[in-house]
């Protein structure tokens, strides 16, 4: 006795249905994995390093195929001590030497110059890093950036464990997407 679900199952037509959705449910899902791992990302900011500019909590796009990387440029990327995926602000570029000088970030020997909430910040010894004057005169590689939370007196950052590598780099912050009020481009 034959039922009406073998009968389906036996009917070319049907099969070639079933197989077809499966096809597309696997090609989505692969799609999706791929575009995941390899183009860009949701990613939710847990520290609060990079505030005023992030906040914890805060779920931010992280966009991996643009290579180039420019001072200002907000990166996650693999700590260099720790498991940890960690997201600061570029400020040292490969080949540049950076300092510092009574409060002030030096590139090149030049005064970084910052705006906004970042601009009235004092860039002394936070808690549990390297007094910056011990880092005077790094000279960076040819594929080394040096990195800084916005949130200077909290920030892990390469006053610590001093110039990231550029392999080290997941991708770039381009946009908040959670929550709804701070939904926008990065800057």
């Amino acid at each position: 006795m034959r039922t009406n679900r073998t009968r389906f199952f036996q009917d070319p037509a049907a099969r070639r249905e079933i197989a077809s959705w499966v096809l597309a449910i696997s090609l989505a899902l692969s799609l999706s994995m791929a575009t995941r791992a390899y183009a860009f990302e949701p990613r939710r900011v847990q520290q609060t390093s990079m505030y005023p500019t992030l906040h914890d909590g805060d779920i931010i796009f992280l966009y991996k195929l643009d290579h180039t990387i420019r001072r200002g440029d907000i990166v996650v990327f693999n700590s260099p001590t720790s498991d940890e995926k960690l997201i600061k602000r570029i400020i040292g570029l490969p080949g540049e030497t950076i300092g510092f000088e009574n409060g002030n970030i030096l590139v090149n020997n030049t005064r970084f110059i910052e705006s906004g909430d970042k601009a009235e910040t004092d860039y002394g010894q936070p808690v549990g890093t390297v007094p910056p004057e011990a880092l005077s005169g790094t000279r960076l590689g040819e594929d080394e950036y040096f990195v800084m939370g916005d949130n200077r007196d909290v920030s892990y950052d390469s006053r610590s464990f001093g110039p990231i590598k550029r392999y080290s780099i997941l991708g770039k912050a381009e946009a908040v997407l959670w929550p709804v009020d701070r939904i926008g481009p990065l800057k």
